[in-house]
């Protein structure tokens, strides 16, 4: 027995491994040509371990496409050399620095070394001939831009879509879908946006499908089929043609059970009005019986999931206001934004927000990302962010799908008191760093090995509701601190901005009352059906393009 479980153990073990590579963040950018064609831009924030040769695209499924005009570079701004085709058996040294093509019979790899391991970013660039194509009433595709099960499982995928020539795509000339995996997809400004919501698992892809009104594009391949066959295709095993036939379940579940329904909830409502209290009162005791300071960030930072915590604990009511301002305060933390005095209209010398660009080591979170996008569209040219341009941003009507998207994805809730209990060690964390906070001012100086977590706790204090308490607290324990360290400084001038946060509180509010309406009006979601964007569907996609399964480090 002993010398089977080693057998075992050593073939496990001899099994290859993807677990030291990630693929943090994976961008794609697709302009589209008016023939058809799309060039597209792939970026790999990556991890590169020091297993495989070489990172490689999956691109089949192209039915008479071509793809063309390879290149590759890195984060030192080198362009590989282009040999052509492409051999997978050479070493790790001899693909360094190179690309290439392993033409497939029903596609391509395009290829690439990895060279040295780290921290890597990958910026490849190719062409997909006739992407688009007429149909008898539109122009579009269905195409596959991320291949199922690529390894390493990409933790965050963000596609951004436009025309080439500068036209504009709204929903007035435009239809969206998207498939294959858990995110949203949405009309940006004069483009088109995809992004996940969460980190890709076995089986993810991402599959775009859209639809164009004629004169839009001049594409080179035209069908005579309806574009309606595509979406049939496309709508199969999706939550889109659930959708559609929803209303006519709806209403028979209606006519034959109405009333057991309405006495079932009067009891169950009796129920809840006893038992819900007690129960809840008691997990609220347990998850804060002998409760210790905590110090470190739990969840890995995510300041989503941690507001879904304390709303489950809140027990009525949930708050989004306070993680809309934590948001904020961790963009200034990760120099996404700065707070700088500027002349105001009256010529007054006043903080306000700047908008920078992403720098390369800024959080992931997608939350972080849209707001941020929010803020620097809305800021304009001069990049400097003014409650006024905030407040026309949010209330001209072409930016509604994309405010409406973050206001719903800022209020979609992960957490109950039964995902809290499967995840109690990191909750217990949380509200641990929460007393730790909030009794802040029993430290001394002596207690303080550091302080490189002090911004940190900042963000997380704005969280809870308690900044202004425990950035006092941190006055008192080192002023220097804050003279010392520009950006904490700057997190402290950021409360002298009201104005930016009580827009950008009540404009998210009613955008998301917006987005509620609409789903209501559409009983269910057909508007979403109907391609105006929203949520995407994981299953469904069929008759794509493009894509295939594999891909990744190899």
């Amino acid at each position: 027995m002993r010398r089977l479980f080693f057998w075992i153990a050593a073939c496990l073990l001899s099994l290859p491994t993807f677990a030291q590579h990630e693929l943090h963040n994976l961008y794609i950018d697709v302009e589209l040509q008016p023939n058809g064609d799309a060039y597209i831009t792939e970026t790999r924030e990556m991890t590169v371990g020091s297993e495989g040769t070489e990172c490689y695209i999956v691109i089949g499924n192209l039915n008479g496409s071509v793809v063309n005009d390879l290149s590759v570079t890195d984060e030192t701004g080198r362009t590989y050399d282009y040999i052509g085709l492409w051999n997978v058996n050479r070493s790790r040294s001899e693909k360094a620095n190179k690309c290439g093509i392993v033409q497939k019979e029903n596609g391509y790899e395009l290829c690439w070394g990895i060279g040295e391991p780290g921290k890597r970013t990958y910026v490849t660039s190719y062409i997909v001939t006739d992407l688009l194509r007429g149909y008898s009433e539109s122009d579009g595709f269905n195409y596959m831009f991320v291949a199922r099960n690529i390894q390493p499982y990409p933790q965050h995928v963000e596609l951004t879509m436009w025309a080439a020539d500068g036209t504009e795509l709204n929903d007035s000339v435009a239809n969206i879908w998207s498939f294959g995996h858990v995110g949203e997809i949405w009309f940006g400004d004069s483009c088109i946006n995809a992004e996940s919501t969460e980190p890709f698992a076995d089986g993810y892809s991402m599959i775009i499908m859209a639809e164009f009104a004629k004169g839009i594009f001049s594409p080179k391949v035209q069908n005579t089929e309806s574009f309606e066959t595509v979406k049939e295709r496309a709508f199969e095993g999706s939550d889109y043609l659930m959708e559609e036939e929803s209303d006519s379940f709806d209403d028979w579940m209606d006519r034959i059970i109405g009333g057991i329904v309405s006495i079932g909830c009067l009891l169950f409502a009796g129920l809840c009005l006893i038992g819900w209290p007690v129960y809840w009162a008691w997990q609220k005791y347990k998850f804060n019986k002998d409760l210790q300071w905590y110090r470190e960030i739990p969840f890995s930072g995510n300041l989503h999931t941690a507001n879904d915590v304390l709303n489950v604990f809140k027990f009525s009511g949930k708050d989004y206001n306070k993680l809309l301002s934590a948001l904020v305060a961790k963009l200034i933390a990760d120099g996404c934004i700065s707070v700088e005095p500027r002349p105001d209209a009256k010529g007054e010398i006043k903080p306000f927000f700047v908008i920078h660009e992403w720098p390369a080591n800024a959080s992931t979170q997608p939350l972080l990302r849209q707001l941020h996008r929010i803020f620097k569209v809305a800021a304009g040219s001069d990049s400097v962010l003014e409650a006024r341009e905030l407040r026309d941003y949010m209330k001209n009507k072409a930016n509604s799908n994309t405010t409406e998207s973050f206001a719903k994805a800022l209020h979609t809730s992960s957490m109950s008191i039964s995902s809290c209990q499967r995840q109690r060690d990191e909750v217990r964390k949380l509200l641990g760093l929460r007393k730790f906070l909030k009794e802040f001012s029993l430290l001394d100086e002596r207690g303080i090995k550091d302080v490189k977590l002090w911004k940190d706790y900042m963000v997380y204090a704005t969280l809870f509701g308690i900044s202004k308490q425990v950035i006092s607290d941190m006055r008192k324990i080192n002023p220097e601190f804050f003279e010392l360290d520009n950006i904490a400084d700057q997190m402290v001038a950021s409360v002298e901005v009201p104005a930016v946060y009580t827009v950008l509180h009540q404009g998210i509010s009613e955008a998301y009352i917006n987005k509620l309406s609409k789903e209501y009006a559409a009983r269910g979601g057909s508007s979403r059906s109907f391609g105006g964007g929203g949520h995407s569907s994981f299953g469904g996609g069929g008759g794509f393009s493009g894509g295939g399964c594999g891909g990744g480090i190899r």
